[in-house]
């Protein structure tokens, strides 16, 4: 994993490597298993800066998992909310909906 890589690049790097389709990539999600939590990596992150890591030279353990329902869902309903946004690449609203 490079330092800029997001999510669906290394799904779909992932996918294609163990003989899977990566174009069903969005059916997918990253966690990162700790020793005592897993961490779900989301889908529009850098995943080489969202990794737990105590230090540079740590090993980190990946899975890669089909999605439940309410994750598929919540992305279906994030995407219709964050339509109304511009977004910059680290995902970072640029403009709001809202006014004051």
């Amino acid at each position: 994993i490079r330092n800029n890589e997001r999510t669906n690049s290394v799904l779909k790097c992932i996918l294609d490597k163990f003989g899977f389709d990566p174009s069903t990539n969005d059916q997918y999600c990253i966690e990162q298993q700790l020793p005592d939590r897993k961490i779900l990596i989301l889908d529009h992150c850098n995943v080489f800066y969202a990794l737990a890591r105590s230090s540079d030279d740590e090993q980190v353990e990946l899975i890669v998992r089909e999605k439940t329902r309410q994750e598929r869902q919540a992305k279906s309903n994030n995407s219709l909310i964050s339509a109304g946004h511009n977004r910059t690449p680290s995902g970072f609203s640029t403009s709001s909906i809202h006014s004051r």
